[in-house]
């Protein structure tokens, strides 16, 4: 059951942060409930907390209420304008595939357990411009990047509308032209075979096959979050029990594909080691990276110090494994480009 996969993440969340604890009544217990609201929002967990468990401390569990509150209503706006734009998208012959937000909170048992603060829509590197023209139809503005900068050497590009603050990224691929030249290709042409029509719930959109989906979250999680952020590995753990006929081959085929195997590879390492979920079969021997540094980071720098870090070590172990997979810091802001150069050469 789901109930009980998250609440064997959440439980090794407060056993790993050494911030609360939750017992076989499910009571979570914390000395610092400031520090606890803190690391519960910075994962983006602060819902499934507030739902599945019972908060001791009054003070955390207003806080978790109050947020809670503000995330639903942020999620009802921009799911409510994230139809509108797929809709008009496909009224401009633009082709959209819906990743991540409501998708994913399709994955929980209340889809509000999983907040989301935006809209993402992938579409084909050729349909950008239209795609961007079509929305500013419905009144968003380009912010990033600059009119004026090359598309081509960006992976993404983030609308807003200026009376709601809705956001709506459209992206074409999964890091930046730089890192292109090294592999790192999300290409939609070449997975033709693993898009579908994204019928439940928005009918004029498509989807990515369940293997597919997960090379895309798990390089996502890499690449993007830099491995932050429990509820990025929560939503892969959902996906993987959902599925329960998921094609492991074929994932490893796909992430060959696009350049993504290191990804995939590490991933698999993390999730057999971690425990949690459904079983997960040892990766191919072709797709383990061949460079020293990558082998000695997974081996003092365990997956549940990387995804779980202890608050005591202030995300040392995090640090080691970012710097031997040179993954970049990540963005100071919510809206600025991400770039990938040189991750996981």
């Amino acid at each position: 059951m789901s109930l009980g996969l998250i609440l064997d993440v959440l439980r090794m969340a407060g056993l790993r942060s050494r911030l609360f604890v939750i017992d076989d009544r499910l009571r979570l217990s914390t000395r610092r409930p400031g520090r606890t609201m803190q690391y519960l929002v910075a994962n983006r967990i602060a819902a499934i907390a507030g739902a599945l468990t019972t908060i001791e401390s009054d003070d955390l569990r207003r806080a978790i209420e109050g947020v809670t509150f503000r995330e639903g209503l942020v999620q009802d706006l921009i799911d409510w304008h994230g139809r509108r734009a797929i809709a008009c998208l496909a009224r401009s012959g633009v082709r959209t595939v819906q990743v991540k937000g409501p998708l994913a909170a399709a994955l929980y048992p209340d889809p509000r357990m999983r907040p989301f603060t935006d809209i993402d829509l992938f579409v084909d590197r050729t349909s950008v411009e239209t795609a961007a023209a079509a929305l500013a139809t419905l009144g968003f503005v380009r912010v990033l990047p600059d009119p004026t900068e090359d598309l081509r050497r960006h992976a993404e590009m983030h609308l807003r509308d200026p009376e709601s603050g809705a956001l709506i990224d459209l992206h074409w691929d999964l890091v930046s032209s730089r890192a292109l030249a090294r592999g790192l290709h999300f290409d939609l042409g070449r997975v033709e075979g693993e898009l579908r029509r994204c019928a439940a719930r928005a009918p004029q959109a498509w989807e990515f096959s369940p293997e597919l989906l997960f090379v895309y979250l798990a390089s996502h999680h890499v690449l993007h979050h830099r491995l932050s952020g429990i509820v990025w590995l929560l939503d892969i753990l959902l996906l993987l029990e959902r599925e329960r006929e998921f094609d492991w081959a074929r994932a490893n085929r796909l992430a060959e594909l696009l350049g993504l195997e290191r990804h995939v590879y590490f991933y698999t390492w993390a999730l057999r080691r971690l425990g949690l979920g459904p079983p997960v079969p040892e990766a191919r021997r072709e797709m383990r990276p061949a460079v020293l540094r990558y082998h000695v980071a997974m081996r003092i720098c365990p997956p549940e110090t990387i995804f779980f870090p202890e608050t005591r070590w202030l995300d040392l172990r995090r640090r080691v494994f970012r710097e031997a997979f040179k993954l970049p810091p990540a963005a100071a802001g919510r809206d600025e480009p991400r770039d990938a150069e040189g991750a996981l050469r």
